[in-house]
């Protein structure tokens, strides 16, 4: 059989691809007894090779977005979906002959090969027209779990799919597809894509959590999603367990990270700080995962000045179990001062310093100037980061409160 595939740009004709392919059509059941008896080196994947090229090739064919065009053309969503479907072939193909205890980035490095692109001078600027990128994961263990992302270059960014395969001691079945339904702009792509299989739980339970940031063309300003999952019945319907996402700040080149304990999962980065002055600080998301019910759970910050930010922007129902039970009722009122009122969730101010109190390591006093008003507001944090506590407000400070500042080792910004 001979694939040939011709594209006509700008009144030229030019050969995206030539591949003489030799496979002759058998049975599904002499099919899946080659892949388990040929070695992964005797993969054939020409057929499927084929596919992915001709993909691309009518992927480029589509009218070349302006600068910094942040739309997707009807046309080409529609060439984008067929592209991901041939990549999806291809993986599928390529798992088909691995072997049981096959290395995984030796399975992304043939995927690479397969789909590098051929040579296009015409095509060379074009995004669509960069390499894929593979990489593979094991899960090393009883779950025999080998786990590949296919990065799609894009405008402006990039879109991951990933592809969970588990081997049932005879064949590599997959379990879980996640990837970006089809979109309209850009921005619906899953770009700077991280995901994390979680260890089994005491029931043998796992999950995996991901996370993306949408591509842009402009603005360091983004937002940042994340979700937990579980394989189903069907790949391409996996359990969710949990959806989110939040505003985040990637303009020092974090965008993010996600990790996934057997109960616990926790989404890291860098977001706006209620003080302007200190631009942005460190968000911490992290939910306790118990069968198949998901809630937050301290850490809420990293250090308490930022503790105080948290617990200032949320609302009351989400903030009063990381208050002093025993003023609860006074710090649903300062509470709700502070912020503006309970309904405003852009409360803003400046962070003018925090000191250790009654010369304990794990109490301090964090000064707030609100922008409601003119008063400096007093607020103590007891514990550690993992069980930190608001105690307290007023707007006198405390006299066992004192010596060193501690702010300014708290406002620097870090990678994570």
């Amino acid at each position: 059989m001979t694939w040939r595939l011709v594209l006509g740009v700008s009144g030229t004709t030019l050969a995206i691809a030539a591949l003489v392919v030799g496979v002759a059509a058998a049975p599904p059941s002499v099919r899946a007894e080659n892949a388990q008896a040929r070695p992964a080196s005797g993969c054939n994947l020409d057929i499927s090779r084929a596919d992915v090229a001709a993909a691309r090739a009518t992927l480029l064919a589509e009218p070349e977005p302006e600068n910094l065009e942040t739309d997707v053309a009807p046309g080409t969503k529609t060439a984008l979906g067929r592209y991901k479907d041939a990549i999806a072939a291809l993986v599928a193909a390529r798992m088909e002959c691995a072997a049981a205890g096959e290395d995984p980035d030796a399975v992304a490095d043939a995927l690479d090969r397969a789909t590098a692109p051929v040579d296009c001078d015409a095509c060379r600027d074009r995004a669509y027209a960069a390499p894929l990128v593979f990489r593979g994961r094991g899960s090393d263990d009883a779950r025999h779990l080998l786990a590949l992302t296919a990065t799609l270059p894009i405008p402006c960014g990039s879109d991951d799919m990933l592809f969970v395969y588990r081997h049932d001691g005879a064949h590599w079945r997959e379990i879980l597809r996640w990837q970006a339904p089809p979109y309209d702009r850009i921005s619906g792509a899953y770009g700077s894509f991280e995901y994390d299989i979680a260890p089994p739980d005491a029931h043998g339970d796992w999950y995996v959590a991901v996370k993306d940031v949408p591509p842009w063309c402009t603005s360091t300003w983004s937002s940042v999603r994340y979700a937990a999952m579980r394989a189903s019945s069907d790949p391409m319907r996996p359990k969710i367990l949990y959806r989110g996402n939040d505003a985040m700040w990637w303009g020092n080149d974090d965008w993010g990270r996600v990790t996934a304990d057997a109960d616990a999962f926790e989404v890291r980065f860098h977001s706006s700080s209620i003080d302007a002055g200190a631009h942005n600080r460190v968000w911490v998301r992290r939910f306790a995962v118990s069968s198949d019910a998901v809630s937050r759970i301290p850490p809420l910050a990293e250090n308490a000045r930022d503790f105080v930010d948290e617990w200032l922007i949320s609302r009351w129902r989400d903030v009063s179990k990381w208050s002093s039970d025993d003023a609860v009722a006074a710090l649903q009122t300062w509470h709700a001062r502070l912020r503006g009122g309970e309904g405003n969730d852009h409360a803003s101010g400046e962070f003018k310093s925090v000191h250790a109190c009654d010369g304990r390591s794990d109490a301090v006093e964090v000064e707030i100037a609100m922008d409601t008003d003119d008063v400096d507001y007093f607020l103590r944090v007891e514990g550690t980061p993992d069980t930190f506590r608001l105690t307290h407000v007023g707007t006198e400070s405390d006299p066992g409160c004192g010596g060193e500042d501690l702010l300014r080792g708290m406002t620097d910004t870090h990678a994570l």
